[in-house]
């Protein structure tokens, strides 16, 4: 049963792969190419499964009208047959009668003796041919029931053959529909993905921008953080000379005040 059924796939395969159906080939490079594009095998898939059944039922097809064609002959040889039997009977009708006037005429004559013993063998001779005339007609009976029994498988063969392409009429048409319909959508998905490509691209240029201004502001933030921090030095360096010129401006006013109080004491 496995090796049967191993057998079965890959006569399917060989019948699949020589599939050269004009409508198949031109729709499986659309297919392939709307695949391609999106790069996605699930539109393929669903192709080469529908495809799959149409190949097997066109080589059904091709099959049945390969039978149909050799009962048609079949059928005009055993006509030709049931012609030359007929013709074969009418010969034996002549030679029957012929024998029956020789036979009359010899009942006629004068020898009794001569007239029983021919007559006995033209009777043997009539009965053979009777004989040979029913088995012919048998014959002819035989051939026309098979022929009627050819006729009728035939047209039952052409009308198989008739709904099958029938069938496969609807199922191109119907494919040819939904790939007619999954080009609109992968034109509309293709258009769409332009524009969310463009806008991702947008986006992108934007983030760079950001980016760059980022790092100039950073650089800023820096660039002030130092120059706040040597502002901040300045300011305690002023601090510190601010502070010791208070000092000395307080040891200057001490010793101002001391040659003031000298000075007084003097006088």
């Amino acid at each position: 049963m496995k090796r049967r059924g191993r057998s079965q796939i890959r006569l399917n395969k060989n019948i699949i792969d020589n599939f050269n159906d004009e409508t198949y080939i031109k729709l499986k490079s659309i297919v392939e190419k709307i695949g391609g594009r999106n790069n996605d095998d699930k539109i393929k898939n669903i192709f080469d499964e529908a495809c799959e059944k149409w190949a097997l039922k066109h080589d059904e097809v091709i099959k049945l009208n390969n039978k149909n064609d050799d009962l048609i002959k079949e059928c005009e040889d055993l006509k030709d047959d049931k012609k030359a039997l007929k013709n074969k009977v009418k010969e034996l009708e002549k030679r029957m009668n012929a024998l029956i006037e020789e036979s009359e005429a010899q009942k006629n004559g004068p020898d009794d003796e001569v007239n029983k013993e021919n007559f006995q063998c033209l009777k043997e001779g009539y009965e053979e041919l009777q004989n040979e005339k029913d088995a012919m007609a048998n014959k002819i009976r035989g051939l026309e029931r098979r022929i009627k029994h050819l006729v009728e498988e035939s047209d039952e063969q052409a009308n198989s053959t008739n709904k099958e392409l029938d069938e496969r009429n609807i199922i191109i048409k119907n494919m040819e529909k939904q790939l007619k319909e999954l080009k609109m959508r992968e034109s509309e998905n293709y258009e769409e993905f332009t524009k969310l490509e463009q806008e991702r691209n947008k986006l992108q240029n934007h983030i760079v921008k950001l980016e760059k201004t980022l790092e100039i502001h950073k650089q800023e933030h820096i660039e002030n953080y130092e120059y706040i921090k040597t502002l901040e030095q300045e300011r305690k360096g002023l601090n510190f000379t601010i502070s010791t010129l208070e000092k000395t401006i307080q040891r200057f006013e001490n010793l101002g005040y001391k040659l003031m109080e000298k000075g007084i004491s003097h006088h």
